[in-house]
């Protein structure tokens, strides 16, 4: 993989290439957006790009880097992608190319203090050591307090990159010393193009690629067949909601409450379904994501709610998915979402 193969976010990628051309790569980097739109892959291909042993032509792979297209003088270059330094950085086994995960839920204090003896060393055989802290939103206080006396001091020949879709859940003391580059959702264009190059068939994909509100790797993650049917079960849960006994409803958000990506799962489909009434409400039938036809009921509860109340609605579901980070209760959280939305429906209809 080189960032001529990377769909997407041209103009981040031609920042990065041109800041590593000119010798000016940042020490501290944030990478964020939404979950599954190729920060991730840009940060890794970036540190092969910089540690490359056989770097190429950005513009004609045949053509040695140095010797840049006739009237083209920026010599920007990518990687190989089969070199020995490449095949280790996409292997995660080059020893100056370190990546912290979250261990279960949070990313703890001993990764970083491990860091902190590494990268006070030159890099071992590369030009350049990168670190990767993804989904660095998860450092618990004692590791984000531990990042931060390294990048108060910033090693040499060293770029740190912190990947996150929730920045605000970063301290501000680390995210001042961070060059932010906000990567925006992809298109259903560039989502149906990644999901044509592995193969998916035309009508499944492009309904893949209009749900996934922009990232592809939610859609590669997503069984077509399954898709379906966790939307008509949601489709047909919260049409009925009106009659269902509380009882029910606990019973839903046991189902969609054993992880954290359970529950953000049932909420970006809850907010499709209230996206789905606004749009009816508003006359604007054929941009439906959940139920591309809607049935008689969906179009009845949108007729009687409020715009203000599916917003208010659509606001309680992005103050639950910016609180999953606190460890709030995801059961309670889901309860209390789908008892408001029934009530409002019952003071209405």
């Amino acid at each position: 993989m080189s960032f001529k193969d990377i769909i997407g976010h041209e103009r981040i990628i031609q920042r990065l290439r041109t800041a590593h051309r000119e010798g000016r790569l940042g020490q501290a980097y944030l990478l964020h957006g939404m979950d599954g739109i190729g920060k991730r892959l840009i940060a890794k291909t970036l540190a092969k790009v910089a540690n490359c042993d056989s770097p190429i032509d950005a513009y004609d792979n045949s053509r040695p880097v140095g010797t840049p297209p006739a009237g083209d003088s920026r010599g920007l270059s990518d990687a190989c992608g089969d070199c020995h330094s490449c095949r280790n950085i996409q292997a995660e086994t080059h020893p100056d190319y370190v990546c912290i995960r979250p261990d279960q839920s949070q990313i703890r204090i001993g990764p970083i203090r491990d860091l902190q003896g590494t990268v006070g060393l030159r890099p071992i055989s590369g030009r350049l050591r990168f670190v990767l802290i993804d989904q660095a939103d998860r450092m618990n206080e004692e590791a984000a307090n531990a990042l931060l006396k390294i990048l108060e001091e910033p090693p040499p020949d060293t770029v740190i990159v912190l990947i996150t879709s929730r920045p605000y859940a970063i301290i501000p003391t680390v995210l001042s010393r961070c060059q932010r580059i906000r990567f925006p959702s992809l298109t259903t264009t560039q989502v149906l193009r990644g999901l044509k190059q592995q193969g998916g068939g035309p009508q499944q994909s492009r309904r893949l690629a209009e749900l996934c509100m922009g990232s592809l790797g939610l859609a590669l993650s997503l069984e077509p067949g399954q898709l379906e049917s966790d939307l008509r079960a949601i489709d047909d849960f919260l049409t009925s909601l009106n009659g269902l006994s509380p009882e029910s409803i606990v019973r839903f958000a046991q189902q969609h409450a054993q992880d954290r990506e359970t529950t953000e799962r049932a909420l970006q489909w809850i907010g499709l379904w209230l996206r789905d009434l606004l749009l009816i409400k508003l006359g604007h039938m054929g941009s439906l994501m959940v139920a591309q036809t809607p049935s008689p009921a969906v179009s009845a509860i949108a007729g009687f709610l409020r715009v203000e109340q599916i917003v208010a609605l659509a606001g309680r579901i992005h103050w639950i998915r910016t609180s999953l980070i606190r460890n709030i209760n995801r059961q309670l959280a889901l309860e209390a979402l789908l008892l408001q939305l029934r009530d409002e429906i019952r003071s209405e209809s």
